[in-house]
């Protein structure tokens, strides 16, 4: 209805999805028409539409309501993808994405809806579209983000400048589509180091481009590989307080074991979850830390402590090279993690 509105009446609709994970259903319309009416028509239509979607997660909610799939969009020839960070470019983008003339996918990353407060001004402003913002300036590290993760990526920054007098330049990218490359080339080709984050899933996710278009416009003023911070490649978790909590502990307890020490975590398997025990292997601590870090996992209930499948897993994919497993597949079957204590153990693509 409203691509027929935009295109053949001369309005301008905004209409919203209520969380982007329902959108899957009008992918069709969004794909096959709202996309490609300017090119199929050669000009003579075009549709002057916004969707508005809150995405992301960190609110505690079902997976359909929590994941960030913003390559959907971004990979659809026809459609543009903006991300806002916060209030202020929230409502410039949308009066930009109101006066675009092609479709506009609006993603608001609902994490932010109560997080903080921002000053916005009575009088109008705009954002281009397409346009990225420098938000911290820096000499050592280029950090490039969007939506609710700008925020995590800041508090990153101030972290490294004040511990260890590492001062990065931050980034907010606003747009994905089209991607404005050459605000973050310039910042790479200064710092020569580069970390990238992002809430949606590692593989061929926003990152990916970004790592492609670095490579193609700046490698040879890169001096250390490139580095991307995202999402697991997992559905997203509904336990997310459940899933937190595991991630921390196994984390705590790769900081207090001393040089060294091992720490097994024994999982029985079966089709739904993953009975989780913790056997003292060698870890050098006493029994009262370890009672303290892995309560309610450190105890002599025959039962341990029934998690997700995918929360074993990010368990895994968290501490990957500082976890071995071994692993057999199949319904019932155990796998053994140990947790060697190693240096700078922080679990490889936590935002």
């Amino acid at each position: 209805m409203n691509i027929g509105r935009a295109a053949l009446y001369g309005l301008r609709p905004v209409c919203e999805i209520q969380f982007s994970g329902f959108s899957y259903l009008a992918m069709q319309q969004f794909e096959s028409h709202a996309a490609r009416l300017r090119w199929r028509s050669r000009g003579r239509y075009s549709v002057p539409m916004v969707a508005r979607m809150p995405y992301g997660g960190g609110v505690r909610a079902l997976e359909h309501h929590s994941e960030s799939r913003e390559v959907y969009y971004a990979h659809t020839p026809g459609l543009k993808m903006v991300i806002p960070s916060g209030p202020r470019m929230a409502r410039a983008l949308l009066v930009s994405a109101i006066r675009d003339p092609d479709p506009v996918i609006f993603f608001e990353p609902k994490l932010m809806y109560r997080a903080f407060r921002e000053t916005v001004p009575e009088e109008e402003e705009t954002l281009p579209i397409g346009q990225s913002r420098l938000v911290r300036e820096g000499r050592d590290l280029t950090m490039i983000s969007y939506g609710a993760m700008l925020r995590r990526t800041l508090e990153a920054a101030e972290r490294l400048a004040a511990e260890d007098g590492v001062e990065a330049e931050v980034i907010d990218l606003l747009t994905i589509s089209p991607l404005d490359d050459e605000q973050f080339t310039a910042s790479v080709r200064k710092t020569g180091h580069v970390v990238i984050v992002h809430e949606a899933c590692c593989s061929f996710g926003p990152g990916a481009e970004i790592m492609a278009r670095l490579v193609e416009k700046a490698f040879f003023y890169l001096e250390a590989p490139l580095q991307r911070v995202t999402g697991f490649d997992v559905p997203f978790p509904y336990f997310s307080t459940l899933r937190r909590a595991v991630l921390n502990l196994v984390q705590n307890a790769l900081d207090a074991m001393p040089q060294g020490g091992t720490l097994t975590l024994l999982g029985q398997r079966t089709a739904t979850q993953v009975q989780l025990h913790v056997r003292d292997t060698g870890s050098g601590m006493s029994a009262e830390q370890l009672a303290h870090i892995f309560e309610p996992l450190y105890t002599t209930k025959p039962e341990g402590t029934g998690l997700g499948l995918y929360i074993a897993q990010e368990i895994m994919a968290a501490h990957a090279g500082h976890v071995t497993v071994e692993s057999t597949i199949g319904q019932g079957t155990t796998f053994i993690l140990t947790l060697p204590q190693a240096m700078d153990a922080t679990p490889a693509g936590t935002p």
